[in-house]
Order: structure tokens, then C-alpha cells, then sequence
């Protein structure tokens, strides 16, 4: 037998998520960010992959808030 969540209980997970999904696309920007001051090819790879993860996140993020 499922429970069905308390509205309290949905209205919270949905505030974490939307923090979640802001938290989320400020890490894809600032990723961006990095990425074009560095003129390190290594560096450039790596911040975009960490960015690459953030996206994912962020739409997993939005996902849940809906």
C-alpha cells in the first residue's frame, strides 16, 4: 500500500527542486564562464564536462519540479 504525500510534504519538494534547478543553471554558466577565460585546452575540457553534468542535473531538476 502506497502513502500518498501531505501537500506540505509535495509543495516543499517542489521549492528544493526549483532551488535545485537555479543552483543548477548557475553552475552551467559559471562553467561557461571559466571555460571561455582560460586558454588551457585541458582546463576547457574539463570545466565543460563538469558543465555537461550540471545541464543533466538541472534537467533532472526541472523535471521534478513540474
Amino acid at each position: 500500500m502506497t502513502e500518498t504525500p501531505s501537500p506540505r510534504r509535495e509543495r516543499l519538494a517542489r521549492a528544493a527542486s526549483r532551488v535545485g534547478l537555479v543552483a543548477s543553471a548557475l553552475a552551467v554558466f559559471t562553467s561557461g564562464w571559466l571555460a571561455m577565460s582560460t586558454d588551457d585546452w585541458r582546463k576547457v575540457t574539463v570545466i565543460t564536462v563538469l558543465g555537461g553534468v550540471a545541464g543533466l542535473v538541472a534537467a533532472w531538476f526541472a523535471k521534478r519540479a513540474r
